[in-house]
Order: C-alpha cells, then structure tokens, then sequence
C-alpha cells in the first residue's frame, strides 16, 4: 500500500491543490507485466464478482436501515423511508439510527449495544465498499487483470496533499471482500431478529406512556426565547 505525497506551496488550499496537480502525474491505467508478474493477481471477471457481491449485500442490508427506523420513530414506513431518502449518505443514515436508538433504547441496555454493534459492523463494510467503488482500477498491460486499485480521494494532512492510495488486487483482497459478504450476510440474519425485539420494546414502552425520550434535551424541555 503506498499514498503518493505532494509538496504543496504556502497558501488556500484551492491554490495548493492546483499547484500540487501541476506536479502529479497520474500512473497510466496499464501496469506492465513485468511488475504484474511479481503479484498474485486474480481474473477480472473474479474481480468483478467480488464486487458485485459486495454491493448487493451492502446495498440490502443498509436498506434495511428504514425498518429500524421506522421502529424507533414510532411511524409508518412511508415516513421512514422519506427520512431514509432525504439522508443521502450512509454515515448520515447510521448516524440518525444511533441517535434514535440511545434516545428510545435508553432504559433497555442490552438493546441498545447490540443495535450499537451492528451499526458498527454496517460502518465497518461501508469502509471496505468505498475502498471498491471509489476507486480508479489498473489493469495489466493485456487488459485481463486488474492488478490494484487507486483510491479516488484526497487527503490534506499537515499541510501535505496526498492522493491515490494504492491497493493490490490480489487473491488476499478477493478473499478479504468474501469475508465481509459473508460477515454482511450474517448481519442480515442478526438485524432481523433484532428488529422484532426492538419492536417488542419500543410498543410495550409505548403502551405504558414511556415512548418519549424527554431527557435529550437536559433537566428542561422548554425552548422558548
């Protein structure tokens, strides 16, 4: 893994970015088999499996994201899924559902960590998706391999501008990604169960007057000016 590092001039950062861009020269889209050779690379159409299955099982599980929603704001599942829609970044979406779940799940402890683990797990594959789909792929110089991925980001740092970090596209990574299909395909089984205890809980809270989280706001409610 390597991340090319710019030297940047004093100044805005627009004004560093574009002086930096003058000095980088992007690597071509074709690796030489030389440098593909010493590197376990893997057929594209593997490569392009792993992936798919990646984002289908990410794209699934965060959609399940409006059900447990829907549960905590204690409403319809049309509403849930405008909430969903109008929050146009998954960080955004888990963020939202964390929030929810310490303000409705603060009298059942249990619940609420397992809900905060399976928001970390879902936080932990939208890391690995993002290191695929926002990525530049090089490929060998016969087109058939793709022998590593640059990360489409730039990263100002103490003054420094890196950009392109580099990954292999080996049979380590394609395993990596199975792994977390199959960690993304347990975390659907778990949620759905979870979701019915969630449920459980937040009626039966309801039905006993205790389904407002009056104490988000401090010792008082009151807002007025």
């Amino acid at each position: 893994m390597s991340v090319r590092k710019i030297p940047i001039p004093e100044g805005n950062f627009l004004t560093r970015l574009d002086n930096a861009a003058t000095q980088y020269r992007f690597r071509a889209d074709i690796m030489p088999m030389s440098e593909c050779n010493e590197r376990q690379t893997v057929p594209v159409a593997e490569v392009y499996r792993a992936i798919g299955a990646l984002c289908c099982a990410f794209s699934n599980n965060e959609s399940v994201l409006t059900l447990l929603i829907e549960k905590l704001m204690i409403t319809d599942r049309t509403s849930a899924i405008l909430v969903f829609g109008t929050l146009n970044t998954t960080r955004a979406r888990i963020d939202l559902t964390r929030r929810l779940a310490r303000a409705r799940l603060r009298r059942a402890p249990c619940l609420l960590r397992q809900t905060e683990k399976l928001l970390s797990g879902l936080e932990k594959a939208t890391r690995m998706r993002n290191e695929t789909l926002h990525a530049m792929f090089v490929y060998d110089e016969k087109g058939k391999d793709i022998v590593e991925t640059q990360a489409m980001r730039i990263d100002e740092r103490r003054g420094d501008v890196s950009y392109g970090k580099s990954r292999p596209m080996d049979r380590d990574r394609i395993a990596s990604i199975d792994r977390e299909v199959e960690h993304l395909t347990e975390w659907n089984r778990i949620m759905w169960i979870h979701l019915a205890s969630v449920s459980n809980f937040v009626s039966g809270n309801a039905s006993m007057g205790g389904n407002e989280p009056t104490d988000i706001m401090g010792e008082s409610n009151d807002v007025s000016s």
